[in-house]
């Protein structure tokens, strides 16, 4: 069984050999694109551990299922929540047809962020940079007539997600904070290096199919047709049981 015994290290070979690129596995976090930092007074409420703050979700009106639902149907990931719920702090992430379209609002002029505020905001939004980031942000302030507290939100494109930073509270100091902490880290295009190595993987996946086609193709040969030296032995030991 000669061409099976070269199947099988022919196979072992290409095995190996797939285990020696890397491969990039994208995940479906936003939040791996973010850095940022709350006060040190603050929670962080995530949908995995909203049992284990039972008490402050509690505080803040919710049973932990409850929250749970609200976040995912909002598209919140994080709560931040201050001592007694005073503050609060929402990410929120999601993908539209407009964000996967816009991919990233910087570099934009100003008449196509007025564009964008009036479509998005009625208006009512500033466009803003925060620190050195490049990152274009939309800025609202708002008070309800019977809210003891302000919301500002910081809403902004990139990387094709619509990412809106809120903060319900009566300190412009704390969302100022927090947003000078925080960072998007944005997607590279791909340069030729990338394009040329992803052709390169793309050719040896191909060379791979081809080889595991020969291998199927020699071991089925193998089980139908039989080679010389194995039909011999069997020719031999019918011969030596007619003797005796």
């Amino acid at each position: 069984m000669k061409r099976l015994t070269v199947a099988v290290i022919l196979l072992a070979f290409v095995l190996s050999s797939l285990f020696c690129f890397p491969v990039s596995a994208a995940t479906g976090d936003p939040l791996d694109d973010l850095n940022f930092r709350f006060p040190s007074s603050y929670t962080k409420l995530t949908r995995d551990n909203l049992s284990k703050n039972s008490k402050l979700v509690k505080q803040l009106g919710f049973t932990p299922s409850s929250l749970k639902n609200y976040m995912k149907q909002e598209n919140i990931y994080i709560i931040a929540a201050g001592e007694e719920a005073k503050g609060e702090f929402h990410i929120k992430c999601t993908e539209t047809d407009f964000s996967k379209q816009m991919k990233s609002f910087a570099g934009l002029g100003s008449e196509s962020l007025t564009k964008i505020n009036n479509t998005l905001f009625g208006g009512n939004a500033e466009a803003c940079n925060i620190g050195k980031s490049d990152t274009i942000y939309f800025r609202t302030k708002s008070r309800a007539e019977t809210a003891e507290f302000y919301t500002y939100q910081y809403a902004t494109v990139e990387n094709g997600k619509l990412y809106s930073f809120v903060y319900y509270g009566d300190s412009s100091d704390e969302i100022d904070d927090f947003m000078k902490s925080l960072e998007i880290k944005t997607q590279k295009k791909s340069n030729p290096a990338t394009v040329a190595t992803g052709i390169l993987i793309a050719v040896i996946i191909i060379a791979c199919l081809v080889a595991m086609g020969i291998i199927v193709v020699t071991i089925v040969m193998d089980l139908k047709n039989p080679v010389e030296d194995d039909l011999e032995e069997t020719e031999y030991i019918r011969i030596k049981r007619r003797k005796m």
